[in-house]
């Protein structure tokens, strides 16, 4: 930066590990006239991870962790699926867990999801046996024998919840790396998303236990406050800065909140 000159650069960007959070500090102290941004891709990432990380959840990314184990490391597995795939036309296949991958956790269990048909072709057409192969049975109730599969029940709607409440994080990272996303942008992408997820834990039909729904308040705003909250380590009001200044989200903030 030295070489180049300070005063050709901007601003920085940088995640929040430790080493990177220090030298966000010391290259704002040394050279103020920089607009120094905290990674908004990584924070929303991260209340997201946070989130998956509720014991609510542990359950259901378990299964998710075995069935994609099983499909990738069985042979028979593999060619059953995907033939199941094309003539389900279930779309992709599945989604590994990956240690960097943004939402990595939602596109997994999203995947899981829409290749329930599939894995329930295999299951019952295929002599293949899986430990979790009865929580992708059909759970419409049987009005003959009054029977249903409470396992599976339960199994496919934690998977439903995880999905949901992933969905609104999924989306926003997608907004966020495209190339004309202004910081602007990322302040109201940051409160849609809150909303989003406060709308899916709050909604009486779904049925979220209140411990899990305050759990989850809690890691908004724990998230929120880091970055947006005075005193928070990541804090920075550039965000909010260029949210004002852009004439035409201005107006629409201010609709917003008359409204």
């Amino acid at each position: 930066m030295i070489r180049v000159g300070p005063k050709h650069f901007g601003g920085s960007v940088c995640d929040s590990t430790g080493n990177t959070l220090s030298s966000r500090h010391t290259l704002r102290a040394r050279h103020p006239i920089l607009i120094i941004f905290p990674d908004g891709c990584h924070h929303v990432s991260s209340l997201i991870k946070d989130i998956c990380k509720l014991p609510y959840f542990s359950r259901v990314i378990t299964v998710i962790r075995s069935t994609i184990t099983f499909f990738h490391q069985s042979h028979h597995g593999i060619s059953s699926f995907a033939v199941a795939r094309k003539d389900l036309k279930t779309g992709r296949a599945l989604e590994s867990i990956g240690k960097t991958r943004f939402a990595t956790m939602t596109y997994s269990a999203r995947s899981i999801q829409r290749n329930i048909p599939a894995f329930r072709r295999i299951f019952t057409r295929e002599n293949l046996t899986f430990e979790h192969q009865d929580l992708f049975d059909d759970i419409a109730l049987n009005l003959e024998t009054s029977a249903a599969n409470i396992d599976a029940m339960q199994f496919q709607m934690m998977l439903g919840k995880l999905v949901s409440i992933g969905m609104p994080s999924a989306r926003v990272l997608a907004c966020m790396e495209l190339n004309y996303t202004t910081a602007g942008d990322f302040y109201l992408l940051w409160h849609a998303m809150v909303n989003a997820i406060l709308d899916v834990i709050q909604a009486p039909t779904s049925r979220w236990p209140q411990d899990v729904q305050d759990a989850v308040r809690d890691i908004i705003a724990h998230r929120h406050s880091q970055i947006f909250s005075v005193g928070g380590n990541l804090y920075t009001p550039e965000y909010l800065v260029a949210a004002y200044l852009n004439p035409g989200m201005y107006f629409d903030l201010c609709r917003v909140s008359e409204s």
